[in-house]
């Protein structure tokens, strides 16, 4: 057996087992209770029980000895990333192993990529360095219908090496990203990804940027800091993302009006009810009589959590997280936290539902969903979960008093 060995629960639920088996490679788990063996669980029991292991898939991605052969993969990945999804279990519980598998894919293509640029000669890396997973994937929320944010932070070196340090990790960062659509996340739209050269910086030009957002909050920086401060180091060769977040912390406190500004930001977003708590749809153009569920439903409550936990120097970037952290410190009573927490699911589970079905009819997935093709306990539903969102909102512009602010 291997060495620590992991135990798990007896009420655990089988998607904690596959979490923990997935996280450390391993194919078996010994059921405790009151420090004795319960028993054991093995990969294979819950392949037989819901048909889906990502256990056998990281085994595979780890075997993998190039680019080609990890692209090679993906078809058994997309397999166990939908029948995961069609489980029907906690939303929370089955992106966190989706994201495993893509941290796991992302990992292998850098070590890969290493390797692969050094057998051609061009050499190691020049300096050590990470990699930041931004946005969703920074928040460990992804999906089946997901692009790349990413970014790379180079060690400080000599300024007369520089120049040549970021040429080879604009280089590495290029394949990186291309295998990366290879495996099926396609390109940002916005171009937050670490092959571009906005996007990769040394520590001390990282820290710069950051500081900046947040002393000086216009449209811009606003919409950079709330994709960036989500950041979380998939890769680390230097500790600098640990300060980066200490310092980022330090320098919120000293510019309280950047939260405001943040926050104020947030709110132009709105759940798509109406006064009368109708559905509030497009009513022309390609989605006509259909809303946005990530737009009006999930990113004001991502956007919420995010402020709350920029304020409170709270370092996890998952949203369910940073709300259960609201909880315990008393910024949420108990019924309104089981309240988002039950909203914020059920959108997330139309939006997968929906993404599913588009999947099965062989068409691309959107965030686009006609009420009408809900059922009547669905819609009120989620006519409830918006209700809910919105009093979120209000609670971060009493808060913050977003109303006193001019601009931003």
């Amino acid at each position: 057996m291997s060495h620590p060995l992991h135990c798990i629960g007896p009420r655990s639920f089988a998607f904690d087992a596959l979490l923990d088996m997935s996280r450390h490679g391993i194919s078996h788990l010994l059921v405790t209770e009151n420090h004795r063996l319960a028993g054991i669980i093995s990969e294979h029991d819950l392949r037989v029980e819901m048909g889906a292991s990502p256990v056998g898939v990281i085994r595979d991605i780890e075997k993998s000895q190039s680019v080609s052969e990890l692209v090679s993969t993906r078809p058994e990945i997309d397999q166990v990333r939908e029948r995961l999804l069609r489980q029907g279990g906690s939303v929370k519980k089955t992106v966190e192993l989706i994201t495993e598998l893509n941290d796991r894919v992302t990992l292998k293509l850098l070590k890969l990529t290493e390797a692969e640029m050094i057998n051609e000669g061009f050499g190691q890396p020049p300096c050590p360095y990470s990699w930041m997973a931004l946005g969703s994937e920074g928040r460990r929320e992804q999906t089946l219908r997901t692009d790349q944010d990413n970014a790379l932070v180079l060690a400080d070196t000599p300024k007369d090496q520089e120049q040549a340090a970021k040429k080879w990790f604009l280089a590495f960062a290029e394949r990186v990203v291309q295998g990366l659509v290879l495996y099926g996340f396609p390109r940002c739209p916005g171009g937050i990804m670490a092959s571009n050269p906005q996007w990769c910086m040394t520590e001390t030009a990282w820290e710069r940027t950051f500081i900046g957002w947040v002393e000086d909050p216009n449209p811009l920086t606003l919409r950079m800091a709330s994709i960036f401060f989500d950041f979380r180091p998939l890769y680390a060769g230097t500790d600098f993302l640990i300060t980066l977040r200490a310092k980022l912390d330090e320098v919120i406190i000293r510019n309280p009006l950047f939260l405001r500004f943040l926050a104020k930001n947030s709110l132009y977003t709105r759940p798509p009810l109406g006064f009368l708590k109708n559905f509030v749809v497009l009513k022309s153009g390609e989605h006509k009589d259909e809303l946005n569920l990530k737009n009006r439903g999930l990113t004001p409550v991502v956007d919420s959590a995010r402020i709350l936990a920029l304020d409170l120097g709270v370092e996890a970037t998952n949203t369910l997280d940073r709300l259960a952290i609201m909880k315990e410190k008393g910024i949420l009573d108990q019924e309104f936290y089981e309240d988002l927490q039950e909203a914020y699911s059920f959108i997330n589970y139309i939006r997968i539902s929906d993404h599913l079905e588009a999947r099965s009819q062989g068409k691309e997935p959107d965030n686009f969903v006609n009420p009408a093709s809900l059922n009547s306990l669905q819609r009120k539903m989620l006519k409830e979960s918006f209700g809910v969102v919105n009093r979120l909102q209000e609670m971060i512009e009493f808060r913050y008093q977003t109303q006193f602010i001019l601009g931003s």
